[in-house]
């Protein structure tokens, strides 16, 4: 939709006046109308996807799950509310009702009985029906299924279409049910059920390729409507099975409509995976009420189907969901071939083929493993095993699923399988820098099993022997096996040249902290592992420290250190005077943090008592240390330049406190106030600390750690001097501002709450919202306050203003709401300040000056808050105001200029008509641009940037050209003539119009 700000008006000028003219006797109109207001109903559908994307897109970041890499529902239930009554579902709510009457009164209409008015009259009739059927499937997509009060009449009026000769009028009738069944819950669709089932078995068997693929997949649906899979709790209390009683009523009917199709060899390619995918569907839910003759006949198609190159993709899918039914359906009598048939589709070059058999057999061990022999084990894992490697993550991750298993189910039988031709893969994967996510927590979970199960030549000293001699000669020995790594004999020194990357460094870390820490190892193995990652904490050669820090801190994250290793916090500390060397230290902050985590009470007290003498204080110098850049190498423990260290510790403890599930609440009482004496701090590196632990404070207990910020901030602070305690005000600003951005841009944790983790996120969302508004409301406020200029700005005000956009920006992104009772009053006035900020100085280098643009960051940081905030709230930003600051920032410099770009881009499609009101201030700029002439001098990067903002500024024009009234704007219309009269640029304009309808075109087919 060109002119979606209309959307509403036109529902209140049009829409009852539409719904009324259905009636319309003349045949024409009466289509007209219904196409009409069809693409009403289509404008409010691309209208809800849009918004449905810019919520899927806030929701990801504020639910975020670093632990699980999913969304929290409860997180999505925190941004959709709020939003209810607004959108389609709105409009249309009133006017669903009578809508539907009008619809039915149309579809039970009848044609003239004359013999003479007959052929017309039907066509025309089917004309309207086929409309009005479109029109109710739009219908349902936009609401989202809620017509469960008129599902009455509209499954009458389906199956009334159904029993129609006309094909195409079957075809639109199927794809409402479609849409029905679709966006409805099982219990409201139940009653209807005895009269859609007959109905679309009935078109199952008709002749028309179209209707009978359409059908099946209709009955797939209602299949797994008909008998819905019992959850965990329901199969735990044994419960009657009331749902598989009913459905055994039907059974008959849906297997003689489905199995003719599936047995059929000569039919279209989309019955047969119809077929196939109906009858996969059948046998899950409904496998234990077919007869032993029957489910074997469909076993055995399915069998068939599966050696066929054209059908077993489809064969994959149905064989999946059969592994995965709760009734635990025999494939005894196929399962030996099927499996052997999967383990060759591995060797196969298709990804997605290796993708479909990787969960197939997945499917098909979990459910059948008991009927399976120790050789078709053995195929799966040689088969799989190559898989396991860094050329394609996700394979991996599904081959270590499947090789876990396999050995949980037969360990005895498959632990040497799995040292020959699994564990040579592992190794190598866990050396790989690539190696993260989803990857990286099925391997781990792969080593728990080999653990487990106790493999003679893989014990924990063995395993933790062969991970360390990889990080510490890197790549040498990548390909290490475990027959080749001796338990007995610690690897030796390695040498600088060989040090392995830091990601691989912290991924071997991981899996020999997690094999130490397994329930099998012995005390006896872990004392001895926790000896030798002392003793190389004290080694001279780097790599061999930084392996053992971070082994260190993952051990200790997991169990309690402060007894099996004494005075381990001195040691780690030792490691913070590592002369120049960056990387150790910051492995000893992570370290020291983890292993405070694994005993607060004994760690935690030693590292706030030497952030207490770290104080930061009136009279620090400038330029004094906290950032790891700024560490003195001579410097003693608890000495300033600790400072950045000690607080990088601190946030890892809290972090990795909350990431195991504690509750840290009762510990935030003591460290506040440590952190507060940090947070107006000189050395930004501390600043941006502190705010990133106060924003992980604030995930635990919002509302104390709010009202304390916000206390803190009203406060004056009292330096050595009057220009001191304003300076020291303005840090304070600036932290306050960057922990709110820390937290909003962050999961927090529930643990506080009293409440399981993903349960009750919700009510944790809502106290930090509720506890934030005040505080970030004040935070904008006193930043809008600040008076700048080119005389009296000083860094500390640039340095407030910035981070307080850069609060807004997140806030935009993850959790709009907050803004919006002080979005017009105080947000945008202060966005737009930062747009006009523009403070030059000049530089003496020397033999030349230089002038330097200190506004320049903070228009940029404007702009990109302006761009989040088309995409999440569009509708309370006024574009016409904004419209001078935008045509300004076309003529600013590059930087700015591509923002300003993407912001008309975005604009473009959201509120066209804003910009076609200012095509004279926008349109004089973009010709500049996007018809400059390159100099002959101009060459290298320099011409590739210059090249690149032509380039925007063209897909700007282009984006301008979709918005209607653009080609009849006189100015408009001669920009582009003047442009595309050069040919260069033509072909350039030409170019990108198809770059740009490719990727719309995209966008529709996904």
């Amino acid at each position: 939709m060109s002119r979606p700000e209309l959307l509403e008006s036109l529902y209140a000028q049009c829409a009852d006046e539409l719904i009324g003219r259905f009636k319309e006797r003349e045949e024409n109109v009466r289509l007209d109308v219904i196409g009409c207001f069809s693409c009403l109903l289509k404008a409010t559908l691309a209208l809800e996807g849009q918004d449905r994307k810019r919520k899927a897109q806030v929701t990801w970041g504020l639910a975020r799950q670093e632990s699980e890499g999913g969304v929290s529902e409860d997180a999505m239930l925190v941004v959709e509310e709020g939003d209810e009554g607004g959108g389609g579902q709105a409009l249309l709510a009133s006017r669903v009702g009578p809508l539907v009457r009008v619809a039915d009164k149309l579809l039970r209409k009848t044609e003239p009985s004359s013999a003479s008015l007959s052929t017309s009259s039907s066509s025309s009739m089917a004309k309207t029906k086929s409309a009005v059927l479109s029109l109710l499937q739009t219908l349902v997509r936009v609401l989202h299924g809620g017509l469960e009060g008129h599902l009455r009449l509209m499954v009458e009026d389906v199956t009334r279409a159904l029993d129609e000769r006309a094909q195409g009028l079957k075809l639109d009738a199927l794809a409402l049910l479609q849409a029905i069944v679709e966006d409805h819950p099982a219990p409201a669709l139940h009653p209807y059920l005895p009269d859609m089932i007959p109905a679309v078995t009935a078109c199952a068997q008709e002749e028309w390729y179209k209707v009978v693929s359409q059908a099946l997949r209709v009955l797939g649906l209602l299949i797994a409507i008909l008998r819905p899979f019992p959850s965990p709790e329901e199969r735990a209390a044994a419960q009657e099975d009331a749902a598989g009683t009913h459905a055994a009523a039907y059974v008959p009917a849906l297997y003689a409509a489905i199995f003719p199709r599936l047995e059929a060899s000569d039919i279209d390619q989309e019955i047969k995976e119809g077929a196939i995918l109906a009858v996969g569907k059948l046998v899950a839910h409904a496998g234990d009420r077919l007869p032993k003759d029957e489910l074997a006949g469909v076993l055995a198609l399915l069998m068939e189907k599966l050696k066929n190159e054209i059908t077993r993709t489809p064969t994959l899918r149905a064989l999946a969901g059969v592994a995965a039914s709760p009734l635990g359906i025999d494939l005894s009598p196929i399962l030996a071939e099927a499996v052997e048939e999967l383990a060759m589709f591995l060797r196969q070059q298709s990804r997605p083929l290796k993708l479909a058999t990787l969960e197939t057999l997945i499917g098909l061990v979990r459910s059948n493993a008991p009927a399976m022999v120790p050789a078709l084990f053995e195929l799966i894992l040689r088969e799989t095993a190559p898989l396991i490697s860094d050329a394609d993550l996700h394979l991996s991750h599904l081959a270590l699923l499947l090789s876990l298993e396999v050995l949980e189910a037969s360990p005895q039988a498959t632990g040497p399988v799995v040292q020959q031709h699994v564990s040579p893969n592992v190794l190598r994967l866990a050396a790989s820098p690539l190696l993260q996510g989803y990857a990286l927590r099925s391997l781990l979970s792969l080593i728990d099993a080999m653990v487990e199960a106790q493999i003679p030549g893989m014990g924990p000293p063995t395993l933790t022997s062969a991970f360390e001699e990889i990080a510490l000669h890197y790549p040498a020995t990548a390909s290490l096996s475990l027959s080749s790594s001796s338990p007995s004999q610690p690897p030796a020194t390695a040498s600088r040249g060989n040090a392995a990357p830091k990601q691989v460094i912290n991924n071997l870390a991981v899996c020999m902290a997690r094999v130490a820490a397994h329930p099998r190892t012995s005390p006896v193995e872990v004392a001895a592992f926790s000896d030798r990652l002392v003793l190389n904490l004290r080694s001279p050669e780097d790599p061999v420290r930084h392996l053992a820090l971070s082994a260190m801190g993952e051990l200790g994250a997991q169990q309690d250190l402060s007894t099996a290793v004494p005075k381990l916090q001195s040691i780690i500390l030792e490691s913070f005077e590592a002369g120049g060397n960056e990387e150790i230290k910051t492995a000893a902050a992570y370290a020291l943090g983890r292993v405070t985590a694994g005993n607060l009470d004994v760690y935690l007290p030693l590292i706030l008592q030497r952030l207490a003498r770290d104080g930061a204080g009136p009279g620090g110098k400038k330029g004094e240390g906290g950032s790891a850049e700024a560490t003195d190498s001579q410097g003693s423990p608890g000495s300033k330049p600790q400072q950045y260290l000690l607080l990088l510790s601190l946030k890892e403890v809290i972090l990795t406190y909350t990431l195991y599930g504690k509750d840290f609440s009762p510990h935030v009482s003591v460290v506040l106030p440590c952190l507060l004496e940090h947070s107006w701090c000189r050395e930004e590196g501390v600043r941006n600390m502190v705010a990133e632990c106060l924003g992980a404070l604030a995930n635990i207990d919002p509302t104390n750690v709010f009202a304390t910020l916000e206390a803190c901030v009203r406060e004056e602070r009292k330096g050595g001097s009057e220009e001191e305690g304003k300076e020291q005000d303005k840090y304070l600003q600036g932290t306050v501002a960057s922990a709110l951005k820390f937290s909003l841009s962050s999961s927090p944790s529930t643990a506080a709450l009293g409440v399981e983790v993903g349960g009750g996120q919700a009510a944790v969302y809502l106290a930090r919202e509720e506890a934030g508004k005040t505080l970030l409301k004040e935070t904008v406020s006193r930043a809008l306050n600040i008076h700048v200029d080119e005389k009296t700005g000083t860094a500390e005000d640039l340095e407030v203003i910035r981070a307080t956009l850069l609060l807004v920006n997140a806030a935009a992104h993850h959790q709009p709401k907050v803004l919006l009772p002080f979005f017009q009053t105080h947000a945008v006035p202060l966005l737009f300040k930062s747009l006009d900020l523009r403070l030059l100085r000049k530089v003496n280098l020397g033999p030349f000056t230089h002038t330097v643009d200190d506004g320049l960051p903070l228009r940029k940081t404007g702009l990109a808050t302006v761009a989040t905030l088309l995409d999440t709230l569009p509708s309370v930003l006024d574009l016409p105001a904004f419209m001078p600051h935008l045509a300004k920032g076309l003529e600013d410099k590059p930087d700015v200029q591509l923002l300003a770009h993407q912001i008309l881009i975005k604009a473009a499609r959201t509120s066209p008509s804003s910009l076609l009101a200012s095509f004279d201030a926008l349109l004089p700029p973009l010709e500049s641009l996007a018809g400059k002439q390159l100099s002959e001098t101009t060459v290298g990067s320099e011409a590739d940037r210059a090249l690149d903002s032509i380039r925007s500024a063209m897909r700007a024009l282009i984006a301008l050209s979709t918005i209607d009234g653009a080609s009849s704007h006189p100015k408009f219309v001669q920009t582009q003539q003047r442009l595309i009269s050069k040919e260069p640029l033509k072909k350039l304009w030409n170019g990108l119009t198809a770059e740009q309808s490719g990727a719309a075109g995209r966008g529709k087919l996904s």
